[in-house]
């Protein structure tokens, strides 16, 4: 039902934003770790970003989940990322949109991790926003208007927002982080083989 996935979207955010921070933390990697292939494809296409700097600073903040001890300078994570925010009045397809959601998501992501409470929620929501955007993309090519429904009973928007709440779920269940748990939810991630927009990995 459409309101049913509406609901849970807003359901998603409420129980997330209740769990502690580093089970949040590693629900927002999950879902960096399902948009990240869209950046790397766009900075492909248009030569424009280094997305070695975004594949390297999500590794980090993976590593950092079970490696108490390793030292994440957020700053220095975030100035790098900087330069490789794309500009959506600088390019003419629809890629850069899903690709400055991304960028977006992991400073929100480091922000988390740095103490911003919001930050990881923030991820989440970027995702929902980037398939928002593809679906609206999709069904304006067959409707003149579109309404809130529409949007919601699509299978990719219905497929983004019971992923999360399946997230949610497992990871509230969870005592502790681990290497076993950070390599098991990284796989889970692109597990089904496509980004939060369905782009093949």
């Amino acid at each position: 039902m459409t309101t049913d996935i509406s609901t849970m979207a807003g359901q998603n955010y409420q129980q997330m934003a209740k769990l502690k921070l580093h089970i949040q933390a590693l629900i927002a990697s999950t879902m960096m770790e399902r948009m990240l292939p869209n950046y790397l494809l766009f900075s492909q296409l248009t030569q424009f970003g280094e997305g070695k700097a975004l594949r390297d600073a999500l590794n980090i903040v993976w590593e950092k989940q079970h490696v108490k001890q390793l030292k994440l300078s957020t700053e220095k994570q975030l100035e790098k990322i900087e330069p490789n925010i794309p500009n959506i009045e600088d390019f003419d397809q629809f890629g850069v949109y899903p690709a400055l959601d991304t960028a977006m998501a992991l400073t929100c992501l480091l922000q988390g991790m740095g103490g911003d409470e919001s930050g990881f929620v923030d991820v989440c929501k970027l995702s929902q926003a980037s398939v928002g955007k593809l679906v609206e993309l999709e069904l304006s090519e067959q409707h003149d208007s579109l309404t809130d429904e529409q949007i919601h009973q699509h299978e990719l928007m219905q497929y983004e927002v019971e992923f999360l709440a399946e997230l949610i779920a497992d990871a509230s269940k969870l005592h502790q982080v681990n290497k076993s748990t950070v390599n098991r939810y990284k796989q889970r991630a692109l597990a089904d083989g496509i980004t939060n927009i369905a782009i093949e990995v």
